[in-house]
This record gives C-alpha cells, structure tokens and sequence, in this order.
C-alpha cells in the first residue's frame, strides 16, 4: 500500500480558493432567488407660494409734489392697498420709509387706516375714504417714520390673506418754524408685506 503524499502548501491555498468559490457561489444563488417588494411614490413636485401688494397709485408716480409751501397743512393723499398671494400665504405688512433734503424734521405726517366706500379714486385722491376707529397708525415728523421693514409702523391686521385690502389716508403739514424756509425733501413711502 502506498503512503499518501501530503499536500503542498500550494495545493492547499488552490483547494481553499476553490471552496471559498463555491461558497460564494451558492449565497448568491440564495440572494438572487430572495422575494422582493416595491413601494415608489413617483412624479412628487414641489412649487412655491407667493405674495403680491399692489397700490391703487401707480408706483410709479408721487403722491405729493408741492412747492411754495406755507406752515399749515399741506395735502391729503390716499392709497389702496390690496393682498394677494397662493398656497394660502399669510402676511405682516408694515409701512416705512426714507426721507432726504432736511425739510422732514418739519413736515408732520398722520397717516390713517380706513376703507373706500367704493373704487379708489384715481391719482391718490381720497373722495370716499373712510377711517378705522382707533388712533392714526402714524402722527410724528416725517423723520421719525421708520426707515426699513424690521422697524416698520405695523398694520393692525396681524396676518393679510388672499384678497384683503385696506385705504391709507397720508395727511401731511408743514410747522411753523422759520427753520424750515426754503428747505425741501424728498420721500418715499413703502408699504411691505412678509409671510408669517
């Protein structure tokens, strides 16, 4: 009877592999015959609400030109400002504003919160305006006005939705200070709305 020979060290890192192989070979056989189940939720879009103030004066016309102004008042403007917005947007909407030139520590500005009786007259006029009860939302100099959103006058309606408006009625009035002759300014006045 012949002795067997024993195996190489190379022979046996052969034999190793080639089980190693095999091994392999049959988990994946049972991977690939695993049961499988899908849920896909497919074509989800994404769009963004928006938010719209328009005025009833164009915006791009003044609501004030004067010149040879005496102390006293000086004129009355109104504004219409409407809300829109989709995806159901509420807003705070402030007003603010910048002045330049100097004459703004003597021009007394009130402006009132109200409603038009019916359409907004044209060119800022205020035939048909009518006032919130309550107190003006501004009474000061024109140089106190607030000059940017963080600061601004709010509107006492906390959150503006789709297709609220409100009229602002602008009075403004010189004081009576020598100080003030020949002085001039220029204003403007910003209503701003932002989603809450």
């Amino acid at each position: 009877m012949r002795a067997r020979r024993p195996l190489s060290v190379r022979s046996r890192l052969l034999a190793s592999v080639a089980l190693v192989g095999l091994l392999l070979a049959a988990v994946s056989a049972v991977v690939h015959s695993a049961f499988t189940s899908t849920v896909r939720s497919a074509g989800n879009t994404f769009e963004a609400g928006t938010i719209t103030l328009s005025g009833s004066a164009d915006s791009e016309s003044a609501l004030f030109s004067f010149s040879g102004l005496q102390p006293g008042p000086v004129g009355s403007r109104c504004i219409a400002v409407s809300y829109a917005s989709t995806g159901g947007l509420a807003s705070v909407v402030r007003l603010h504003g910048v002045s330049q030139g100097g004459l703004e520590e003597a021009l007394v500005v009130t402006i009132t919160r109200g409603t038009f009786s019916g359409a907004p007259p044209a060119g800022g006029g205020c035939a048909g305006f009518v006032a919130d009860a309550g107190d003006p939302l501004f009474h000061a100099p024109m140089s106190r006005l607030p000059q940017n959103y963080a600061g601004g006058v709010p509107d006492p309606d906390p959150a503006w939705t789709d297709g609220e408006s409100a009229a602002y009625r602008i009075d403004v009035e010189l004081a009576d200070s020598d100080q003030a002759q020949g002085g001039s300014t220029t204003h403007e006045l910003v209503f701003e709305a932002h989603s809450v």
